[in-house]
């Protein structure tokens, strides 16, 4: 009976020892084991998406907590989601080439994960966050911009003309900006000795030129934009502003010589009265322009009244050059564009004189060799109210 006591006391103290090491064992896990996954990651809202000339970049607003990563995903219009890029937590923003004209859609989401230990070891849990809102993306291809067209030109009477053109834009939103070249060069061949370039760029859509002498006039304007890192310039659009700058030259040279007016004088060509009797007149004045032109024969003059008339009368037909009207309409009522020869005749005479543009203020200015103009020592072009109410027979406009 004694032994029976102590084999049961026995027993009983191995089952309390193994329970006790039961609940030790249990207590210890339940201290080193306090949760079995990771905290899940905030959703996360893209803030910016800025595109280029071909690649996007996007930024996201960081995350603080239960982060460890951000998982990007994109797909294109008809294509499946991606991982296309996994960047650490510190990280806020990426970038990715695109082709032009394609439509893609981005989303971003946080990932966090957490080390655990158990009685097995070491384990890992990954937690996800929610992607944020799909943004879509078409790269748009940057184009040069449309050719400005060249749609004015008017003299400040002093010295300058104000040349206008139209407005370029950018496709992709830049500052448009106009290069204006403007060259005068000089022809051996001919009495003019002027030659300049200049250079203008401006965001206008105006600019000023000087009026200088010369064999050769022209206008070039070139719209064009920067834009990451690259220059996308317009077809370039050019004024030939050649007859004016005859007219402007020739006045400027018999004024320099001393020439005299005289309404009844016939000679043919500049060189020939600078010669002789320096003598001029309207019409000769214009003749001598067109020679120099290329509208006439060296020598060889018009003059104007209901028609054409004079040695040169057979030279002057709608061609490549020149288009003839015959409207019958005064020169206020009439769309003239500088550089149009006009003739009129009333009771008394016929005159011939060349449209030149208005000022700033609005008025006509004209190209004149009258008997005032000639005694006048101001090189034109110059203001003639009187010509405003005055009826064109003949328009000749040389195609510039």
């Amino acid at each position: 009976m004694k032994l029976d006591l102590k084999l049961r006391v026995l027993a009983a103290l191995i089952v309390a020892a193994v329970l006790f090491g039961i609940i030790i064992m249990m207590t210890f896990r339940t201290d080193t084991y306090t949760s079995s996954h990771a905290e899940k990651p905030a959703k996360i809202s893209v803030v910016n998406v800025d595109s280029y000339q071909d690649h996007v970049t996007l930024s996201w607003e960081q995350l603080k907590d239960n982060i460890k990563s951000y998982q990007i995903y994109m797909r294109t219009e008809k294509g499946t989601w991606e991982e296309v890029q996994n960047v650490n937590k510190k990280t806020a923003t990426c970038s990715f080439p695109l082709q032009y004209g394609d439509t893609y859609y981005f989303r971003v989401r946080g990932v966090n994960k957490e080390k655990f230990t158990d009685s097995n070891g070491d384990t890992w849990k990954t937690a996800y966050g929610k992607f944020s809102d799909t943004v879509q993306i078409a790269l748009t291809e940057p184009k040069k911009p449309k050719e400005p067209d060249i749609t004015k030109t008017e003299s400040n009477g002093d010295g300058t003309n104000k040349i206008k053109w139209t407005k370029s834009k950018s496709n992709v939103g830049e500052e448009v900006y106009y290069k204006v070249e403007y060259s005068a060069l000089a022809d051996e061949s001919s009495s003019m000795t002027e030659t300049t370039t200049k250079e203008i760029v401006t965001t206008d859509t105006s600019a000023e030129v000087p009026v200088l002498a010369a064999a050769k006039q022209e206008v070039k304007v070139t719209a064009f934009y920067d834009y990451e890192g690259e220059t996308y310039a317009s077809d370039t659009s050019t004024l030939n502003m050649d007859f004016l700058y005859y007219l402007y030259n020739m006045e400027k040279q018999y004024k320099a010589n001393n020439f005299h007016y005289n309404g009844g004088a016939s000679l043919g060509s500049y060189e020939h009265s600078l010669a002789t009797s320096r003598l001029t007149n309207c019409a000769q004045f214009v003749s001598w322009a067109m020679q120099d032109y290329g509208l006439l024969p060296h020598g060889v003059c018009i003059w104007l009244s209901t028609g054409i008339n004079g040695k040169g009368a057979g030279y002057i037909k709608n061609s490549d050059k020149v288009t003839i009207s015959y409207p019958h309409a005064s020169t206020a009522s009439l769309d003239l564009q500088p550089g149009d020869i006009c003739g009129y005749a009333w009771h008394g005479g016929v005159h011939t004189m060349v449209y030149v543009g208005k000022d700033s203020s609005g008025q006509r200015l004209w190209y004149s060799a009258g008997p005032g103009d000639v005694a006048d020592p101001y090189v034109g072009p110059r203001h003639k109210n009187s010509y405003n109410g005055k009826t064109v027979h003949v328009l000749i406009r040389p195609k510039n």
